[in-house]
């Protein structure tokens, strides 16, 4: 029961119908800067503007390499821009976190975890869940993820991270500013959002991540999510 004593459908498809009203890009953008250690130091209004900063970077990026590639596919793409994609059985998790894909630098390389992904694709195989989420695949849309680390790590760009610094300490005149880690990965969802296109922001995924583990959490996230969807409108 909840908390109003209404019952809460605790099946994953009834949980994106909860869920996906409030999927706003903002506001999922906004739980990702939540977990950002320098979060605490942002006032609300500048934390708006990092989510909405981060959002349009990774909106110009996308719309960017389509017109330069002619392409939307994340594969096709990684091979054009010299980017090796490798699938790999190793190890994905490290203690709470559970990583899909992940990007090196030198060289280019995006390493596909196989059995995170699977565990992803799995929960797509029932027909009500690929048809709320208007897919049957997870892969092309982590790596789109993983292609805006490589855009974001070029040269020419300013890192995403520092959207905005923040003062982490004061010695008499001098300031020590740090970037935010989490803004790139705000601008990496709404990347891949752009790119393949999607109708929803990539950390959508964490219902069905969070869900293969605990139903119960997943469906306190998407009450959460609405909730705070709910206040930010309220707010507004």
């Amino acid at each position: 029961m909840m908390a109003n004593g209404e019952t809460a459908d605790q099946s994953l498809s009834g949980l994106l119908d909860q869920a996906l009203p409030h999927a706003r890009p903002e506001r999922l953008g906004h739980l990702i800067l939540r977990g950002d250690p320098q979060f605490f130091r942002l006032t609300a209004e500048e934390s708006e503007e990092v989510v909405r900063t981060a959002l349009g970077l990774g909106v110009r990026y996308a719309e960017e390499l389509v017109a330069e590639q002619g392409s939307r596919d994340p594969l096709a793409l990684a091979a054009r821009l010299g980017i090796k994609v490798v699938i790999s059985d190793d190890r994905s998790r490290y203690g709470h976190v559970l990583q899909y894909a992940e990007y090196h630098s030198r060289p280019p390389q995006i390493q596909v975890y196989r059995k995170a992904m699977e565990s992803i694709n799995r929960l797509l195989e029932d027909p009500a869940i690929a048809e709320l989420l208007g897919l049957s695949d997870v892969t092309p849309a982590f790596l789109a993820h993983e292609l805006f680390h490589h855009l974001d790590n070029l040269p020419d760009r300013q890192p995403a991270k520092r959207v905005r610094q923040v003062v982490t300490m004061s010695l008499g005149p001098w300031r020590i500013r740090s970037g935010l880690i989490a803004a790139p990965e705000v601008a990496a969802g709404s990347f891949a959002q752009t790119l393949l296109p999607m109708p929803f922001h990539l950390k959508l995924f964490d219902l069905l991540a969070i869900f293969g583990e605990s139903p119960i959490r997943a469906a306190e996230w998407a009450r959460s999510l609405a909730r705070a969807d709910d206040e930010s409108r309220l707010t507004a």
